[in-house]
């Protein structure tokens, strides 16, 4: 393993890749006791250099580039119908 992640890190980094936000990959990912135990995880984990890195390899590798990325939530943000683009609005991608 190129980053050394424990195996519930490397879960997350799964979830997150998923489209999960930072809370619901860490209820995937470790047995927390309340939804804010998994705020706090969710956040540590992204404050995590190595975590950060495995997900933007991760999503380069399945062709989630920046760009690409940058330009689906474009694409959505200037939809013509409103719902479609208040989704785009609203919609979480890891895009740093």
């Amino acid at each position: 393993d190129k980053y050394n992640l424990t195996d519930q890190q490397k879960r997350f980094v799964a979830e997150k890749v998923k489209g999960k936000t930072n809370t619901q990959a860490a209820l995937a990912s470790y047995e927390v006791s309340s939804l804010q135990s998994a705020k706090v995880i969710g956040s540590n984990l992204m404050d995590n250099p190595k975590v950060k890195m495995a997900i933007e390899e991760l999503m380069e590798h399945h062709g989630l580039t920046r760009s690409y990325r940058i330009q689906k939530l474009k694409n959505h943000v200037d939809h013509r119908d409103p719902t479609v683009s208040l989704k785009g609005i609203g919609h979480e991608l890891p895009i740093r």
